[in-house]
């Protein structure tokens, strides 16, 4: 586990860069800031770390610091925080985040979803310029909610396609039941409902974004009918989704769906990704902040990549240096 991980990590540190009382003899690195700094960051990532739990730090769930440099893991305590508080105690490991909305008609609408390695600890700003959408398509509305001429309808989702034969007098509540069967015999992500007080039919896809699309066609597109598939009976009329679109930090992002991304290549959030559930947005709004902590698994992660990292990582330039000295 992490504990024995972090002290075997220190039992190294110790040997190789340590000062032995008994031998009087230091090790071939002592007095390496490098070897000291490492050990030090281990140290204090086992004392603070709280990630989003609201527990305090390591202590809360039995993990404590010894005099001699090393750290002890109570299995008894860590169980009782667990069967007291699980997610609380989940969260003081991984990587978490908490959303602040700029106006309560936000709140809950944007969520942490990964952060990288390296991504800064921090709060930062979510802008949005437009939100996700799923594919949607909305036929004629019909006053009755029902159509007056039948139709066939086929609908097509990738390779797969479902049919459904419409009769005249059918209520669009029905027809989109008869819609749903069909879909979920073909595995189709796709929902039927009648909206609008009933008087319109709408088929919408699960998934929201771009990737997400679907086409539908039907036998007849005249007056009294559904109103799906545009003016011309037999032409197919697809419906695409949309993504996302905003800036997280100010730095502009990659909107799949609806998570939007920053790049991996910036400095600060190393593809820092949130979940946007917001919806209808079609200008520049301020949605809120996102304050990213990452928790006592995440820090040393981290602080084993700057530490091992074969391009840039300190202990990587520290034995370049050596080697260049030698």
């Amino acid at each position: 586990n992490l504990v024995t991980a972090a002290n075997q990590a220190l039992s190294d540190i110790q040997k190789y860069a340590g000062y032995d009382a008994a031998t009087k003899k230091g090790g071939p690195l002592m007095g390496s800031a490098v070897i000291t700094m490492l050990q030090q960051n281990i140290l204090s990532t086992f004392a603070s770390a709280a990630g989003t739990s609201g527990l305090g730090n390591g202590q809360a769930v039995g993990i404590t610091l010894n005099k001699d440099g090393s750290i002890s893991f109570d299995k008894n305590a860590f169980e009782a925080a667990y069967n007291t508080n699980p997610s609380g105690v989940a969260s003081l490991f991984t990587q978490g985040g908490t959303f602040a909305p700029s106006s309560s008609s936000y709140a809950g609408q944007a969520s942490l979803v990964y952060a990288g390695t390296n991504t800064v600890p921090g709060t930062y700003a979510v802008q949005v310029s437009h939100s996700a959408a799923q594919a949607t398509a909305t036929g004629t509305a019909l006053s009755a909610g029902t159509v007056s001429a039948a139709e066939n309808l086929t609908v097509a989702e990738g390779s797969l396609s479902a049919t459904y034969a419409t009769s005249s007098g059918e209520s669009l509540s029905a027809i989109a039941a008869g819609l749903n069967n069909a879909f979920a015999a073909q595995g189709m992500a796709l929902t039927a409902s009648a909206v609008n007080s009933g008087t319109q039919l709408q088929i919408t896809s699960d998934a929201y974004g771009s990737a997400s699309s679907f086409s539908v066609s039907s036998s007849n597109t005249a007056s009294g009918t559904t109103g799906l598939a545009g003016a011309t009976a037999g032409t197919a009329v697809s419906y695409t989704g949309t993504d996302v679109a905003g800036t997280i930090n100010g730095v502009a992002a990659t909107g799949t769906g609806q998570v939007l991304a920053a790049t991996a290549s910036d400095p600060t959030l190393q593809g820092l990704s949130v979940l946007i559930s917001a919806s209808g947005i079609t200008s520049s709004t301020n949605l809120g902040s996102i304050t990213y902590q990452p928790g006592l698994a995440q820090q040393l992660a981290t602080l084993a990549d700057g530490a091992s990292n074969p391009l840039n990582g300190s202990l990587t330039t520290e034995i370049q240096g050596l080697q260049s000295q030698a």
